[in-house]
């Protein structure tokens, strides 16, 4: 039967985070009929509710559905809240990568450049959510093989992060990770010992920066290690290239090693199952739980972990309408999921949205 818009969606966002994606869909689909029934022609309600179907149809590689979907809920936003609706943004950049998914390349430039002509006119050229939108842009373009413009983007968004960030902010390592990726990608695909020497630098760069900022047996230093070594890799430098891969297996193993790492993981695990069962007071106490011991293991923020509990706490709250308790508790888990796996990442796009 029926139910509310709500609460449908509300379901097919839980069981979508606990990636039960086809029982999730059947949710979404009823979310849809309800928000198009609620009121007469086009709303917001509507159009969310597509953009959400949209969202798990690409997350089961249903790219045909998912692009109808996208651009149904794209067409429904723009009637009815109008063309700079801040979400149509985050529509166009899921249209954008389902465009790619399907081979339509030329299509998703345009989407994803779309989504970064509407973000500077809702925030203007040097704001974050900008440069995060060109961030995105540039990713696809190396994802393309056009390596050049790729390139160019990832250092118009350097220049907008350089003037908010502090030379040693660990910002600016991902922002030069960015740099680096395209110009070894040309370098391996020119046989250009030029490029790949150049993006060697930028590695490098990337980690100093990285490990004045954070911890040296921290995940991000880890990452970049291995991003490091790949670059190594490509030049014969085989004898570091493996010593930095030893170093990041370590870090990596370290990290997962703690005996309570496991337990968090099971009270997790209880929370996500207490949200499925809707038992919000119970998920709350027990997620808080797990937030405890996984601060108490990456005092610094550095690990996934955490911002998976910040994460799924915020959602416990939001749920129980403590909404001035979720927000924080987002806001740090966006940022952690920013830091280690980039704007484009579906996890940080699920955080951004929470």
């Amino acid at each position: 039967g029926d139910c509310l818009g709500s609460i449908c969606g509300r379901q097919a966002w839980l069981l979508d985070g606990a990636e039960r994606r086809a029982e999730a869909e059947a949710w979404h689909l009823q979310a849809v009929e309800t928000r198009k029934k609620e009121k007469e022609g086009a709303n917001v309600g509507w159009a969310y509710a597509l953009w959400q179907l949209g969202q798990n149809l690409r997350a089961q590689k249903k790219y045909q559905e998912a692009e109808k979907a996208l651009n149904q809920a794209l067409l429904t936003y723009r009637q009815s809240a109008g063309a700079d609706y801040p979400d149509v943004a985050w529509v166009l950049t899921d249209l954008a990568w389902t465009h790619n998914d399907l081979g339509k390349r030329d299509q998703a430039v345009k989407d994803m450049t779309d989504a970064v002509e509407l973000r500077r006119r809702l925030n203007g050229d040097r704001h974050i959510e900008t440069g995060n939108a060109m961030g995105r842009l540039s990713d696809l373009l190396n994802q393309q093989g056009r390596y050049v413009d790729a390139e160019k983007v990832a250092r118009q968004v350097m220049d907008i992060g350089g003037a908010a960030l502090e030379p040693d902010h660990p910002g600016r390592a991902w922002d030069l990770n960015r740099i680096a990726w395209p110009v070894r990608n040309q370098g391996v695909a020119e046989k250009d010992a030029a490029k790949l020497l150049k993006a060697e630098g930028f590695f490098r760069e990337a980690l100093a920066i990285m490990k004045k900022a954070r911890s040296e047996k921290s995940g991000d230093v880890a990452t970049l290690m291995f991003n490091l070594s790949q670059a190594l890799r490509d030049q014969d430098k085989v004898a570091e290239a493996e010593e930095l891969n030893r170093s990041a297996e370590e870090i990596r193993r370290a990290l997962r090693s703690d005996d309570r790492g496991a337990a968090a993981d099971d009270l997790a695990a209880v929370a996500e199952r207490l949200l499925l069962n809707s038992d919000f007071d119970q998920a709350e106490q027990t997620a808080r739980k797990a937030l405890t011991i996984r601060e108490q293991l990456y005092p610094d923020d550095d690990h996934d972990a955490v911002a998976v509990s910040l994460n799924q706490l915020g959602q416990v709250l939001s749920l129980l309408e403590r909404y001035e308790e979720g927000e924080p508790l987002l806001r740090r888990a966006l940022v952690i999921r920013r830091r280690m796996l980039g704007d484009i990442h579906p996890e940080t796009i699920k955080v951004l949205r929470n």
